[in-house]
């Protein structure tokens, strides 16, 4: 089952849209998610904002804002503060610090981290680390697996599918670089772990993309060039974006909804000993015809 796109709506949305004659699905958040429900509406309505300041629509404009202050207020009141504590806060610091109406512009100094995990060190990899120590799921989708790259995160996705974490990975055996030995290994890893190679004959396979998600819904992705092997995490010229629960667009949901798909699509077998043994042996000839094909004489033209 692909993951639901939810998100807080006012009260009376209901009674609106049934007056309209439209049913919506709708379910009652648990108190334990609503911060991280607002957390998400805060983003889409800033979002929003921006999108009228671009149009140049002041009405919409000013019912944007509406709805943010609404959201602010909702944040706000959950914590025990009015908007009456707010503006005294923000009076109180704009005294101290100032507004924003000389438009001054803070720049990072030159190599400072940010979302992009750029190959040649160990950020991504550290990354990776720190998200399995939290996560609740962890899906993952890399064109080739390597002992190499086992080797960096065996130990941390070890601990995540002992403390109960279901981590589900998707794999190929495009060109018959994944290595199976790799493969022979994962089948020795015990907790709720589903391995499945993607194999098509005519079509490619190469996401690299690392998911995460906590038992509270939020989470992180990292989306680039990096496939699981130590080249990949910490030695190779990769690039990896970062993507956050709280981006515009929820790029999580859409995320996880892809994964979902390819991992149970038809092309995706289910790794067994059974089936990696019958893969080394294809891919013993394989690499051998590759070999053949790189060692042929170009024609003469």
């Amino acid at each position: 089952m692909h993951p639901s796109r939810e998100k807080l709506i006012r009260d009376r949305i209901p009674e609106l849209a049934a007056a309209q004659g439209r049913r919506l699905v709708l379910r009652t958040a648990d108190p334990a998610e609503m911060a991280r429900l607002l957390g998400l509406k805060l983003v889409e309505e800033t979002h929003e904002v921006l999108e009228a300041m671009r149009s140049g629509g002041s009405e919409a404009l000013l019912d944007e804002l509406a709805d943010l202050q609404t959201v602010i207020d909702t944040i706000a009141g959950r914590h025990g503060w009015n908007r009456q504590d707010i503006s005294q806060r923000a009076e109180a610091k704009r005294a101290l610090r100032g507004g924003f109406d000389s438009g001054l512009v803070l720049r990072d100094a030159p190599g400072t981290a940010g979302r992009l995990h750029v190959g040649g060190n160990t950020s991504l990899l550290d990354a990776l680390r720190h998200e399995f120590e939290a996560c609740a799921v962890a899906r993952i989708a890399v064109a080739f697996v390597m002992g190499s790259g086992l080797d960096l995160i065996e130990g941390p996705a070890l601990a995540a599918l002992l403390r109960g974490a279901d981590l589900r990975l998707l794999t190929t055996d495009y060109l018959g670089v994944t290595e199976p030995e790799a493969l022979e290994r994962l089948c020795t890893w015990h907790g709720r772990l589903q391995a499945k190679v993607y194999s098509h004959a005519r079509r490619s396979f190469h996401p690299k993309a690392y998911l995460f998600e906590r038992a509270d819904g939020s989470g992180r992705a990292f989306i680039g060039s990096a496939n699981l092997s130590r080249m990949g995490l910490t030695e190779g010229v990769e690039w990896t974006w970062t993507v956050l629960d709280v981006d515009a667009g929820q790029p999580m949901h859409e995320l996880t909804t892809r994964f979902d798909e390819l991992f149970e699509a038809a092309e995706s077998k289910p790794l067994s000993p059974q089936w990696i043994r019958e893969y080394a042996q294809r891919r013993v000839v394989q690499q051998g015809v590759l070999v053949a094909e790189e060692l042929r004489p170009a024609p003469l033209t």
